[in-house]
């Protein structure tokens, strides 16, 4: 995510002083909260675009993609149709995507199964 003034290790500042605007964007999932931010939609826009020159390089091949969770859930959100569905992946986690005959398809998400004993933060 591109977030504009908040580069460079801002966000983490201004998310723990409790900026209403960092709450606000965590709130509605909309990045453009942020000052300078680009917006939720234009994440995923660019990401999907990024995924579309993959599936076009690669048919009939499986892809292996290494993302942030913030790529995660504007993909997955927006494959799903819902903004808020996907947030908050698990590092290393599995989130598995299938494309196929023009369509997206999510298999799976946050599957950290591979990890052994781990208990996701989303389940604490």
């Amino acid at each position: 995510v591109f977030l504009g003034e908040w580069e460079g290790g801002m966000t983490r500042v201004h998310a723990a002083n409790g900026d209403p605007r960092w709450l606000q964007a965590i709130e509605e999932g909309e990045w453009g909260h942020i000052p300078g931010a680009e917006t939720t939609a234009q994440l995923t826009e660019r990401c999907m675009g990024g995924l579309h020159r993959i599936e076009a390089a690669n048919v009939g091949k499986r892809v292996v993609c290494i993302v942030h969770g913030g790529v995660i859930a504007a993909v997955l959100g927006h494959i799903a149709g819902t903004r808020q569905a996907f947030q908050g992946a698990e590092n290393t986690s599995i989130n598995h995507v299938i494309a196929s005959d023009g369509r997206w398809r999510v298999r799976s998400y946050n599957d950290v199964a591979h990890l052994g004993g781990f208990t996701p933060s989303l389940y604490r």
